[in-house]
Parts: structure tokens; sequence; C-alpha cells
């Protein structure tokens, strides 16, 4: 064996039993300290609240400030100072064992915080390097006490929850979530606009609630889940949607499913406009009378014809919400104008400018009328003839 072989192997072998002294460490240091899975923040009266989750890896009670009761696997704690460094500190004294916030799955803000002092958090977070900076970050109007006392005295963690239900409605198409370090990244731009989700309980239930939007440093309104099926198309990357479709003597659900989105930017004479490309893949889920249908292939072009028009509004109605109801802009064109025109861009108070672009939405449907199962063993193109 070479030197240089000798030396590999040995240098590999330290590696190793380096890294597993290493975990044994940390194993060992966590069971001795307390381990964090929500953050929660408030503002009332003038002071800034925290409340901390807990997981009791050791299920004893929390000197008497569990709110699952005794023995639960989940309890929390809260403090409140004048600042955040006060309420931190007066969270601090509280503790028997050092806090570890490492494993913090969710940051909780409500809407009264996010109002005045979202900005200044997000950057304590950003100067905590023991912080993980990809922390579900979400907004709610609800009680905080009242929210981790619905789910802590079933057994579950709060800030586990949120964030399974977040990660589902990104998987399935219907939302998107925020995480700290792309709220941070935001923050980074010259130009502020973000869309933060919000949650709430659906009687005993985590549910996303729609979007808090953020212009510069605070919150300053939200935008509810009803009304934000083009919002969706137009941030969502991978967007689904539901329609339902009257027609002639059908009334037909439709699923759309966003396949390809591009966006381009055009600069002439001082004037913004912003062709918004959408391609979505539609199927005939099922309708209100007995099958077959009999749909025609002019029926199948009519019925695309609609559902094209009907997405062109949600999306023209979710840009014009945007630039005249807010006036703050969350879609992140700025992003897509600066690409391409950067020098125009340091220029422009995009404030001003986002407000006064031009739309001009292009949606191309395929859609397919015999994706449905037939359990009567009827072809749906014999029934088409």
């Amino acid at each position: 064996m070479s030197k240089y072989m000798k030396f590999l192997v040995i240098a590999l072998v330290t590696m190793v039993f380096t890294g597993i002294m290493a975990v044994g460490k940390d194993a060992n240091d966590i069971n001795h300290k307390l381990i964090a899975t929500t953050i929660a923040i408030d503002k009332k009266d003038g002071e800034i609240w925290f409340f901390v989750e807990f997981a009791n890896i050791h299920a004893q009670e929390s000197s008497g400030q569990s709110s699952g009761g005794k023995g639960s696997q989940y309890y929390v704690l809260s403090s409140h100072g004048g600042t955040l460094s006060q309420a931190r500190a007066n969270l601090d004294r509280q503790l028997d064992m050092p806090l570890y916030i490492g494993g913090v799955r969710t940051l909780l803000i409500t809407e009264k915080f996010a109002k005045e002092d979202l900005v200044e958090y997000l950057y304590r977070l950003r100067d905590d390097e023991s912080y993980r900076k990809k922390v579900f970050t979400v907004i709610t109007d609800e009680d905080l006490e009242t929210f981790y006392k619905t789910l802590n005295d079933r057994g579950e963690s709060l800030g586990y929850s949120i964030e399974h239900t977040m990660t589902t409605l990104d998987n399935s198409g219907a939302a998107f979530s925020r995480t700290t370090s792309r709220l941070l990244e935001n923050l980074s731009n010259p130009y502020t606009g973000i869309l933060i989700p919000c949650v709430g309980l659906q009687g005993d239930n985590t549910a996303f609630t729609g979007y808090c939007v953020v212009h510069d440093t605070k919150a300053v309104a939200n935008i509810p889940v009803e009304i934000c099926d083009g919002l969706s198309i137009m941030r969502v990357k991978s967007s689904r949607q539901f329609y339902r479709i009257p027609y002639k003597e059908y009334e037909l659900t439709v699923e759309a499913v966003l396949t390809k989105k591009r966006f381009k930017p055009e600069y002439s004479d001082g004037k913004i406009s912003m062709t918004a490309s959408f391609e979505f893949d539609s199927y005939l889920r099922y309708a209100n009378i007995k099958t077959p249908y009999g749909l025609t292939d002019e029926d199948e072009k009519e019925i695309k014809s609609i559902l094209e028009k009907r997405i062109e509004r949600q999306v023209t109605a979710a840009v014009f919400q945007a630039q005249t109801a807010y006036k703050t802009d969350y879609l992140q064109f700025d992003d897509i104008f600066k690409s391409k025109y950067p020098v125009e861009f340091a220029s422009l108070d995009w404030d001003k400018a986002f407000t006064t672009i031009t739309f001009k939405p292009e949606v191309k449907v395929h859609f397919t009328a015999d994706k449905s199962i037939d359990y009567m063993g009827l072809d749906y193109q014999v029934a088409k003839k």
C-alpha cells in the first residue's frame, strides 16, 4: 500500500470515529435539554409574549404549566416583556435545562405582532445561528393558549400539525408554504412584498385560512382562502383546481392541473407590460346526470373555451386585487422585471410602477372528457359516435 493510500485510510478512520463520538455526545446532550418544537409570538397590552411548545421526552409535568396535563407529550411555557430580548430573558429564567431550538418545526405569529414587529423578529432569527432557518412560518388570529391547548390535550404538537397541513397543501398544489429562510431572502431584496400563509382552528384541527400580505416591514392585510383561486394559479408551483361548469343540461365538475407557467415582461416608453402564459391539463371528473354523457368533439371544444376564459378572469382578478386593493407586489413581478431590465428597475419606484403594469394573460387548456371510470363497461368513444 502506498504512503498516500495509508494516509487516506487513517484519515477516513479518524473522521468516522470522530463522527461517532460527536453523534454520541449530541445524543447525550439532547437528553439534558428542553426540546422546543413550536415558537409562537403575540403582542398584548404593549408587551411581547412568547409561547414555546416543548416535547416532553421524560413525560413529566412542567411545573404546573403543562397545557396537556400530567404526562402530556407536549407542554407550553409562556413569558412576556417590553421587548423581544426581555421576553426571551423572562423565558430563560423559567427553564430548568438549556433550551434546544434546533428542532423547532413552526414559527407561529399573531396578526397583532406581525403588524408592527414581524421584520425585527425575523432579523433576530437570522442573527441566531442555533435556530433552524427552514422553519415553517405562519400567521394566525387565534388565541395562542387555546390553539396550543386544543392540540396538546390530545397529545399532538401544534407545530408538527401545522407543518403537516402546509406540506400536504404544498404537495397537492392547493397552497404554498413559507420558511424563515425564504422570508429572509425576500427581505434582502430591494422591494419587499410577501405572502405568508394564515392558519386557524377548524373545529379541533389546524386549517389553512388564506394569506397575510406583508408590505415593506409590516403585515397590512389578509386575503381569505375563499378568494385565493387566481392567486394560487399565479403563485403555486403546480396549481390544481376544480371547476363546476354549467353546460347545456349538464353541471360538469372539471379538474385543471397547471403544467406550464411563464412570465414575460416588456418595457417601452416608461410603460411596463407583463404577459403571463399558463397551460393546463384538464379532465372531466363527473357530472350531475347519468353516463354516458354523449359529449361531441364540438362540445369538448366549447367546454375547453369556457374553462380558458374562466381561468383568464381568475388570474386577471388576482393581479387587479394586488394592484388596487393591497398595492403590494406579492406576485414577485419585481424579480421577473429586474432579471430582464436591471438598470431600469434600479431607477423605478416599484410601489408606483407595479400598480401601472398592464397584465396580459394567455391560457391554454387541454381538455379530456373520458378520464373517469365507466362501471357499466360502456366505451366512451363508442358512446360519442
